[in-house]
């Protein structure tokens, strides 16, 4: 099981198509940084302690099909710029502390 923060050096795997960080102990905030992984198709951040707001720049991630983000403690409104994510099919938001949808 991993655990501490999610490190903003994550924007150098620029080509990456598939991230799963779930099923771990990552806290603290999602990095705004998370925004550079244009290519990203699948991220599954499920079932950790991340905390804060869900950053704007998720919605730069144009190629996202799945998106699963639950069982967290985020907090705030969703940004409405994950309407933008024309590609997404699923997403998963529930058990976190957010609102405005």
């Amino acid at each position: 099981m991993l655990s501490g923060i999610i490190p903003n050096e994550i924007s150098a795997l620029a080509n990456l198509h598939t991230l799963g960080m779930g099923f771990n102990n990552f806290s603290g905030p999602m990095p705004s940084e998370i925004g550079n992984l244009t290519m990203l198709q699948w991220l599954d951040l499920r079932n950790n302690m991340l905390s804060g707001i869900v950053p704007n720049e998720i919605s730069a991630l144009a190629n996202l099909h799945t998106l699963g983000m639950g069982f967290n403690n985020f907090s705030g409104p969703v940004p409405s710029e994950i309407g933008n994510l024309t590609m997404l099919q699923w997403l998963d938001l529930r058990n976190n502390m957010l609102s405005d949808m």
